[in-house]
């Protein structure tokens, strides 16, 4: 059993408690489900089905309890903001939550696996940086930041540039959507074509924008581009009759 192997720590105790409130635990993954998300027939069908998909299921193994010292906690919201689909919270006793919006469900299930990986890559930085700081949260040191900059050179990079050394005439933004419009949008159209390889890879290429255009990459893209990006999203988001909820 979990508990005899790895004994009563933090995520044994936010398992328990998810388990008694009528949510699941995957233990080899170290996953929480809350009850939230286990009866929301959308949500839960998609992470089933997203399982399948090699390459997300390669992200939710790097929360196994030999390869991190974080867990992943699901979750569901109705209070978040009518423009946010879903957030990811930085980690706290070990524990990343991801919160899906359930008043964001009317659309495509292939838009909500989206949510799913862009909301992933998000929850694995933050793994990233929590093995740095070897901390029940993220509170790195200037030691640790010397070893971030060691371990996981690019993520450091984009944290400098965005958020701790921001260049004069330049706002801070995020860094971790910085670097997912640069280099995760290739694993996101992966993602998607492996949980639904029926559509035009163009669709692909267009939803994995979603969430950054607040990016220099999404700016340095023409604005006949960024058009023929959001009139894709549009034109299958009215077009398509298979919306999860």
């Amino acid at each position: 059993m979990y508990i005899e192997a790895n004994g009563c720590n933090g995520f044994a105790q936010a398992a328990a408690e998810a388990m008694c409130e009528g949510g699941e635990v995957d233990w080899a993954y170290e996953v929480i489900l809350d009850s939230s998300f286990v009866n929301n027939p959308c949500l839960y069908g998609v992470y089933e089905d997203m399982g399948k998909a090699p390459t997300f299921n390669n992200y939710l193994q790097n929360f196994e309890p030999q390869f991190s010292v974080a867990h992943l906690r699901l979750s569901t919201s109705t209070t978040l903001p009518s423009t946010t689909n879903a957030e990811t919270s930085a980690p706290q006793n070990y524990v990343i939550t991801i919160t899906f919006n359930v008043n964001n469900l009317d659309r495509p299930r292939l838009s909500v696996a989206r949510t799913f990986i862009h909301e992933m890559i998000h929850a694995e930085m933050f793994r990233k940086l929590l093995s740095v700081a070897q901390h029940p949260s993220i509170q790195l040191s200037q030691e640790q930041l010397i070893q971030l900059r060691n371990d996981f050179p690019g993520l450091y990079d984009y944290y400098k540039r965005w958020k701790w050394e921001v260049p004069e005439g330049q706002s801070p933004s995020s860094a971790q959507h910085q670097a997912m419009a640069q280099h995760y949008r290739d694993i996101i159209e992966q993602a998607l074509r492996e949980f639904d390889d029926s559509h035009p890879d163009e669709l692909y290429e267009a939803l994995a924008w979603i969430g950054l255009e607040d990016t220099v990459t999404w700016s340095n893209l023409s604005q006949t581009e960024r058009d023929n990006i959001n009139q894709t999203i549009t034109d299958f988001n009215s077009s398509n009759s298979d919306n999860c909820q």
